[in-house]
């Protein structure tokens, strides 16, 4: 699992202009690794364990899914607070 998307990761080619070692996930090697990375969210991995298990900040694998408009629908809200009274 780890070794498939670090692997997507390094193919990804440099970022312009960023910090050594940052990669440009934009583009279609980076939609390849958001689709690997929504399969796993998808059968159940938090995303904010499978940032810091590839060494990423938290919020690392939400920005790589908006990129390339994969992110999961969100959860169902179960508020009770807009029912009407009667």
């Amino acid at each position: 699992m780890k070794s498939h998307i670090s692997q997507l990761y390094e193919a990804c080619p440099q970022a312009p202009r960023a910090r050594e070692g940052a990669r440009n996930v934009c583009g279609n090697e980076g939609r390849a690794l958001a689709s690997a990375c929504r399969a796993l969210v998808d059968d159940g991995v938090p995303m904010l364990t499978l940032a810091r298990d590839l060494g990423r900040g938290a919020t690392w694998v939400n920005f790589i899914l908006e990129c390339h408009d994969l992110r999961p629908a969100p959860y169902p809200i179960k508020s009770t607070a807009r029912r009407t009274r009667v």
